[in-house]
């Protein structure tokens, strides 16, 4: 049986794009609702990527590679979910989901407008704007063909020492190489002071960046905070 849900509100903003925002009270709810969707749609690990997996298995695997601690639920601070994935997830899983993914799959499907049409789902906590930022990046990369050419040009423009470094960040975080486009696109609006301290020369790149994701923001009449 699915339980009322009070852990996060569904905010659809977006004009003409089928993006919807699932906002979270608290991070271990954000985390502990989205942990299984996640990690079948991007996890480092062909063990759990695309296929099924129950949460003990996860948790012990994940734990052994943080010195027998499992810290998921406070590494993770925002998800983002392209439809594909979610249908995926939801056939495979069906008949053994728990009930916080019980909640959000219904919160998805009632606030869908059009199943035939793709769509993109992101989970941040309340007022966390340079996570949401970052995962909107994401849902206008899947959407939106022209968001999408326009920064992967500015990709091919860094210079080579900057671009090394910002695949060397990916690398580190443990990110597959099929996706590297799309996470530089969404880390140069999200880790501006970071990279500005351990990437010299990066500002003006960045700025770049951020002018091309405020452009499709406003087209898309986005009128809060991000």
């Amino acid at each position: 049986m699915i339980k009322n849900n009070k852990i996060f509100k569904v905010i659809k903003e977006f004009t003409n794009l089928q993006v919807i925002l699932l906002c979270f009270k608290t991070k271990y709810d954000l985390t502990s609702s989205l942990v299984r969707m996640q990690e079948f749609y991007e996890s480092d690990s062909s063990k759990f990527r695309g296929k099924y997996f129950d949460l003990d298995t996860y948790m012990d695997w994940y734990s052994k590679k943080h010195d027998n601690i499992f810290s998921y639920f406070e590494d993770w601070s925002g998800f983002n979910l392209p439809d594909y994935s979610i249908k995926e997830f939801e056939k495979l899983f069906k008949n053994k989901l728990r009930v916080k993914e019980e909640i959000v799959l219904n919160a998805i499907n009632k606030n869908l407008e059009n199943n035939n049409t793709k769509y993109y789902v992101i989970a941040y906590q309340e007022n966390d704007y340079f996570t949401l930022k970052h995962e909107i990046s994401h849902a206008l990369f899947y959407l939106n063909d022209d968001y999408r050419n326009k920064a992967i040009n500015l990709i091919s423009e860094l210079p080579s020492d900057i671009y090394d470094g910002l695949i060397k960040f990916l690398k580190y975080k443990k990110y597959d190489s099929s996706v590297f486009d799309d996470e530089i696109c969404a880390y140069m609006l999200s880790e501006i002071d970071f990279f500005q301290n351990t990437i010299k020369n990066i500002t003006k790149y960045q700025e770049n960046f951020i002018k091309l994701y405020d452009t499709y923001i406003k087209n898309y009449g986005v009128t809060y905070e991000t």
